[in-house]
């Protein structure tokens, strides 16, 4: 696949010739933001599903969008296929596709066990194997279910989101220790606490005081890195 660096840079004329945000393109596709402003620097390539939605999205064929040269062609095969898949068990999926391209992640059972220091085998609902062009080479990733609608449509009840463990700097998109369990929430740092919002405006925000001497790291599980919706029924 030639040309393919350039592929962010494409998308983002694309995107400003509609005149379209971030989060307008990311509500088009069925993405994060965050996930566009990725595609566009460069740092992670979408999967067949997704480049599919953005040559329909703005009728433009995936050749061009993939290689910036009319006429040329480009191989599916080239793209991570598939870009998430779930296993039952750590080693090698059955199914037989590369794992040196991808990275085990936990799937846990309750979203809690995410602060723990070590996670046990009875606490992993199954594996989460997602391609690195997803997640980059992060270490500390561990994978929950959203239960709830608070931060839809951004992310939905039901979806799985990626948190990386060794991420716990404001802002952004996080996993936060609260009263109830665990939320996920968009942070931001104010004076002596995290203001947590939530996407949907039928929720309120909410301020979370950090006790004095506490490190964020026993508030804050981790940034909200990768996300996985199914479409089942929409």
């Amino acid at each position: 696949m030639s040309n393919i660096s350039s592929f962010g840079s494409r998308l983002l004329k694309l995107r400003q010739g509609r005149a379209w945000t971030q989060e307008r393109m990311a509500r088009e596709l069925g993405i994060g933001r965050t996930t566009v402003a990725h595609y566009e620097k460069g740092r992670r390539m979408p999967s067949l599903e997704v480049l599919e939605r953005i040559g329909r999205a703005f009728d433009v064929d995936l050749d061009w969008l993939l290689t910036g040269r009319p006429g040329a062609r480009f191989e599916a095969t080239d793209l991570p296929q598939p870009v998430v898949q779930f296993s039952s068990r750590m080693e090698k999926d059955p199914n037989g596709f590369n794992t040196v391209d991808y990275r085990a992640v936990p799937l846990l059972t309750d979203p809690v066990a995410a602060g723990a220091p070590l996670i046990s085998s009875d606490l992993v609902e199954e594996w989460a194997w997602i391609h690195t062009s997803q997640v980059g080479h992060r270490q500390g990733l561990v994978a929950i279910r959203i239960d709830g609608d608070s931060m839809s449509p951004l992310i939905r009840h039901g979806d799985i989101i990626a948190i990386d463990r060794d991420d716990v700097t404001p802002p952004g998109i996080f996993a936060v220790r609260a009263d109830e369990g665990v939320t996920v929430k968009r942070v931001k740092m104010i004076s002596d606490g995290l203001l947590l919002i939530p996407e949907n405006r039928a929720y309120e925000e909410r301020f979370l005081e950090i006790p004095r001497g506490q490190a964020l790291s026993g508030i804050i599980l981790g940034r909200a890195v990768w996300q996985w919706s199914s479409l089942a029924g929409v």
